[in-house]
Order: C-alpha cells, then structure tokens, then sequence
C-alpha cells in the first residue's frame, strides 16, 4: 500500500485497529470492522488479530482483547 493508502485506510470510520506496545516496541496488533448498515451498527468484526512469537503467553494478548472489548461496549 502507498502511504496515501494506508492513511486513507487508518482514518475510515469503520475500521479500528489496536496495537500492544511494550518497550516501545509493538508487539500486538487486533483489527476490528464495523458495520454500516442500520440495523447492524452495534455490531463489529474482528478481522485481525497478531502477538509477536516472543511475546506468546504472557498474557498480551488477553490484555488486549479485553480493552478492545472495553472500547466497543464504551462506543
């Protein structure tokens, strides 16, 4: 993707994607789609979801999941 691309795609509305930072080091990632339809507003996809290998099992991801869950009951 080209640098337009990718801006242009971070900055839709209907897309949300999460990084793990530790260290300042990203080490997760989570990508969610939302719908646009009316009747399906209150719903989300996930499409996406990464924790670097030396990072498995300590729980990253977990922490993760939860704020992004946190974040979509919030919205």
């Amino acid at each position: 993707m080209t640098d337009l691309e990718w801006k242009n795609f971070l900055l839709d509305k209907y897309r949300k994607i999460f990084f793990a930072v530790t260290n300042g080091e990203m080490v997760g990632m989570l990508g969610v789609v939302f719908f646009n339809q009316e009747k399906l507003r209150h719903r989300a996809r996930l499409v996406s979801f990464f924790v670097s290998s030396e990072y498995k099992g300590l729980g990253i991801g977990t922490k993760l999941m939860k704020f992004v869950m946190q974040f979509l009951k919030e919205r």
